[in-house]
């Protein structure tokens, strides 16, 4: 009796063992599979992040291709205000950089 109830008790064993192993396939397929969906996320939500960066690029680029354009503008309408300025400019400069 005591061989029966060892030979139930492995077979018991035995069968926990498939089950064990059955959960670690089905809980390694479905991390596989989470971790392929928050790759698709992530490659979604870096693609998305790199087009805004590149509209707002070129949203700053032509700003300051205008600004340029408008400056040029102004500094052939007036030319000897805008040396003043600048000479100006580079004084205070000099000044700032100046070292005792």
């Amino acid at each position: 009796m005591a061989t029966e109830k060892s030979i139930d008790v492995e077979k018991q064993i035995e069968q926990l063992r498939k089950e064990i192993g059955d959960i670690a396939t089905a809980i390694a397929g479905l991390t596989a599979k989470k971790a392929s969906e928050f790759k698709g996320e992530a490659l979604k939500a870096g693609n998305d992040a790199l087009g805004a960066s590149n509209e707002a690029l070129e949203v700053v680029r032509d700003r300051l291709n205008a600004a340029g354009s408008d400056l040029g503008d102004r500094v052939r309408e007036k030319p000897l205000q805008a040396l003043g300025i600048a000479a100006g400019i580079g004084f205070l400069a000099a000044l700032l950089t100046r070292r005792v």
